[in-house]
């Protein structure tokens, strides 16, 4: 008997899941497929991961059963123990990634008593009853099978009859010349197919061989072929019935049986009338179609090749005019590069004047840039005006407001905070993973502008500031990750007080100072080491007071070796992000442009600090504004 399928859509983060129900000792009825999504309804990304399923009904109810991961679908069949007694339960779909649990989802089920059984040692009514279904559509299937054919038979007699293997005359083209065209097609006394043509070129028409169109018999075929199908149908049901009958008076498994034969008779026989139908369709239908596409691939050819030619011309006389005028384009550059001064790092700022019919260069009204000294020949640069002209600013904060000399070089740093996700105090049961930063993004607007500049650090960075227009990440955060690996030199030690700890030393720099607030541990609780009292809870990691050993406590009087410790490393490996010594780390720069009017600034990854040149025009604007509500309070008063 097939197995029923139950098809459901988990959402991880849902408060409440989909229910199945199963009949109680039915074990067709056992295989479930899940779309797994996540609460903002993406579908769940397995990668690396390790599905399992834990029911708790049955003899077993910790037990963890392997589940099929495809794509985003989950695919498990529900033991028999799970099913065997009924009630409502519940079974608990457990995600694992690099050996921690990641995600986790309930899903209700019901079993429901079964009807009482018969001689058999599964129930066989259930499956009866699905199976009488499954005859009964079938046959239904094999009767739009059979009309389906019919239909398909009068559509072709009506076409037959309204000509609309008729081809029409095609339309006569810009260029080249008109193609041989059908102009009718009867039926002569012997039933053969007769096609008219005419030729454009002396309007002369012309009648073509017969073509012999066995219609009848394809008629004939498909009518016999659909009255083969009825009967069958027919008979299939009487079988069908006839076994239904007999299975209610046995009520066991010899009534399945002929049950299961009645339905894969009528299954035969649907396949055979589908395909003797469609074989007698398309015999008909390819020997009109090839009888027509014959008579015309002559005149299509000599059309088509007119076409080419035509095709040919053009794009050739296309490539010729966009070569000519490319080639007096270059021509004319090349003479203007001739006569007129090419500009340089010595002549920025100079003016091309015309002096005895030829082109020469020389600074606007003699002036000379010069920033030191303000006199009627010397003038100061546009940098030097905006220093000395617009005053400087600096805002700082979650998102901040300023109003710059438009196109003008900002100053922006970005403040990154080491972050965790998840809440509680992490532990191996409560993993909370850091995030770290490998790319910044900035956001800029005015109200008509909107930018986005992402700047990439080149690396994973947890803690510092940014400063995005020298290519400079200053910070004093550092990461040690132990897995277990043979560089990690271990040691168990036991503290007076009867207390069991783990020490190794640390590959990168020192802490900066003793203060946990500033640590980070995905799977430990950060604490404060105390030799004197080794004060330390269970599942905590800290330093020991040189500043590069950490000790490790996981339970009081733990009896774990130091290669059983290692193993338990491999298997949840710990994360620490701790304050280290400032460093440097170098990145490519980036340049952010102010806009025109109030720029809006903020980033992704923490607090920013922007820095530039105000606008004059608005400090006047804002100075007036405020004068004039000053004036308008007092003539209030």
């Amino acid at each position: 008997m097939p197995e029923l399928v139950h098809s459901i859509r988990i959402i991880f983060g849902a408060q409440t899941q989909p229910s199945i129900t199963i009949q109680q000792s039915d074990y067709n009825s056992r295989k479930i497929q899940a779309a797994c999504f996540t609460s903002s309804g993406q579908p769940m990304d397995f990668s690396g991961a390790t599905v399992t399923v834990v029911y708790n009904a049955g003899a077993d109810p910790t037990k963890e059963y392997p589940v099929t991961v495809v794509g985003n679908v989950l695919a498990f069949t529900m033991p028999g123990l799970a099913a065997q007694t009924a009630g409502s339960w519940t079974m608990q779909i457990f995600i694992y990634g690099s050996g921690s649990l990641l995600h986790s989802a309930e899903i209700p089920y019901t079993v429901r008593k079964t009807i009482t059984p018969g001689t058999g040692g599964d129930d066989p009514v259930p499956a009866l009853v699905l199976l009488i279904q499954q005859t009964q559509d079938a046959i239904g299937e094999c009767n739009k099978a059979t009309e389906n054919a019919n239909k398909t038979v009068a559509n072709i007699e009506k076409k037959l009859a309204d000509g609309d293997f008729i081809g029409k005359t095609g339309d006569t083209g810009p260029q080249g010349f008109q193609g041989v065209g059908v102009t009718g097609a009867s039926l002569n006394g012997q039933g053969e197919l007769v096609f008219t043509v005419k030729d454009p070129a002396t309007g002369e028409s012309s009648t073509l061989l017969p073509v012999d169109i066995d219609t009848s018999a394809a008629i004939t075929t498909v009518e016999q072929a659909a009255q083969d199908g009825v009967q069958k149908v027919q008979d299939a049901q009487a079988s069908a019935i006839s076994a239904v009958d007999q299975a209610g008076k046995n009520a066991g498994t010899q009534a399945v049986s002929e049950v299961y034969s009645a339905k894969d008779t009528a299954i035969a026989d649907i396949a055979t009338v589908k395909s003797g139908a469609e074989s007698a369709i398309t015999a008909a239908q390819q020997s009109a179609v090839q009888t027509v596409q014959q008579s015309g691939t002559t005149a299509v050819g000599q059309v088509q090749k007119a076409q080419n030619t035509a095709t040919t011309a053009i794009a050739q006389a296309q490539q010729n005019a966009s070569t000519a005028v490319e080639n007096e384009g270059d021509a004319q550059v090349q003479r203007l590069q001739e006569i007129v001064p090419q500009p340089t790092a010595d002549n920025n700022g100079m003016v091309v004047a015309v002096q005895s019919g030829a082109y020469q260069l020389e600074n606007p009204a003699g002036l000379v840039l010069n920033d030191g000294v303000i006199t009627s020949k010397n003038g100061w640069s546009s940098m030097q005006i905006v220093k000395t002209l617009c005053p400087p600013f600096t805002v700082s904060g979650a998102t901040v407001q300023c109003t710059p000399v438009a196109n003008y070089p900002l100053g922006v740093q970005v403040e990154i905070t080491p972050t965790q996700e998840g809440t509680g105090d992490p532990s191996p049961e409560n993993v909370r993973p850091i995030v770290g930063w490998d790319a910044v993004n900035i956001h800029q607007s005015n109200g008509d502008q909107d930018n986005t500049y992402t700047v990439q650090l080149g690396q994973k960075v947890y803690g510092g500031t940014i400063s995005i227009s020298d290519g400079v990440v200053r910070t004093n955060y550092a990461v040690a990750e132990f897995d277990g690996s043979d560089d990690e030199n271990w040691n168990k030690s036991q503290h007076e007080s009867g207390k069991i700890y783990y020490r190794s030393k640390v590959s990168k720099g020192a802490i900066n100072a003793s203060d946990p607030s500033k640590w980070m541990c995905n799977r430990l609780q950060p604490h404060q080491y105390n030799y004197a009292s080794i004060d330390y809870p269970t599942f905590s990691i800290g330093f020991q007071s040189d500043r590069i050993t950490v000790c490790i406590v996981l339970e009081n009087e733990s009896t774990l070796s130091v290669e059983e410790f290692k193993v338990w490393l491999s298997e949840n490996p710990v994360q620490f992000v701790y304050d280290s010594d400032l460093v440097n780390l170098n990145f490519d720069p980036k340049t952010i442009t102010s806009l025109s009017g109030t720029n809006t600034l903020y980033a992704d990854a923490g607090n920013i600090t922007v820095s530039g040149a105000s606008d004059p025009i608005a400090t006047i604007t804002a100075l007036q504004n405020r004068v004039s509500a000053l004036e308008s309070a007092q003539t209030n008063m």
